[in-house]
């Protein structure tokens, strides 16, 4: 594991870890914290991973987060435009094909649904390509393990760089992204505020791109001018 993931995890954790005000009483920014604490930067990788890698710079990359499947009330909370659960997995799912090839890469910056692990990997396997996940809040096991989902690689933090700009995914926005790494996040929705007001912070949910995933390309660019504008 490099230096850079592995200080990149630190603050990550540390910023879950820290206390916020909620009600009377502070509380972890998330529950359970050492349910966190206990991942390494990289969780699993499949055996193809270092093929995949090897030739990713020819390869369409992807990002989205927070879909949601399977989760009735997100329909209402977030005003998404489905009459039902399995329309908005029908449309998602189609939605995704329609973009990602079966040779392309996709991340999937957490959230990614509510009901048990055979229903949800009935989706992902009618998502094409090769399937990337950082772990979020929902992606979680009752007894605090990640669940067992049908993605190639799984991660608590994902590092891509090129030689103008950082980027570093993770499901909830880091406060403490340190300069110069741009953070892509997710978690926070369309409603009621989708916008950390973090200059380095870019926000890929999917309420907030049409409900299709954004090319690795255009977040590039978005991190870019975030960068420009921070300097």
């Amino acid at each position: 594991m490099s230096d850079d993931i592995q200080y990149l995890r630190e603050l990550y954790i540390e910023d879950l870890s820290k206390m916020v005000n909620s009600g009377k009483n502070p509380r972890p920014r998330v529950r359970h914290p050492g349910k966190w604490e206990k991942l390494d930067a990289h969780i699993s990788l499949a055996e193809k991973h270092d093929a995949v890698m090897s030739d990713f710079g020819n390869r369409k990359v992807w990002v989205w987060s927070d879909l949601h499947f399977y989760h009735k009330n997100i329909i209402q909370f977030s005003e998404r435009p489905y009459p039902d659960v399995e329309t908005m997995n029908e449309h998602l799912i189609a939605n995704f094909n329609d973009y990602v090839g079966v040779n392309d890469v996709s991340i999937w910056v957490g959230d990614v649904g509510f009901a048990n692990e055979t229903k949800i990997n009935a989706l992902l396997d009618q998502c094409n390509g090769y399937k990337i996940l950082v772990l979020g809040n929902h992606d979680f096991h009752r007894r605090k393990r990640p669940l067992k989902l049908n993605f190639d690689e799984t991660h608590l933090i994902y590092t891509y760089e090129t030689p103008e700009v950082s980027l570093c995914f993770t499901h909830y926005p880091m406060d403490n992204i340190p300069y110069p790494w741009v953070n892509i996040h997710g978690h926070l929705h369309a409603y009621p505020k989708s916008d950390t007001g973090h200059p380095l912070h870019y926000n890929v949910c999917c309420e907030l791109h049409g409900y299709k995933p954004l090319t690795l390309d255009y977040v590039v660019g978005i991190a870019k001018m975030r960068l420009e504008n921070y300097e």
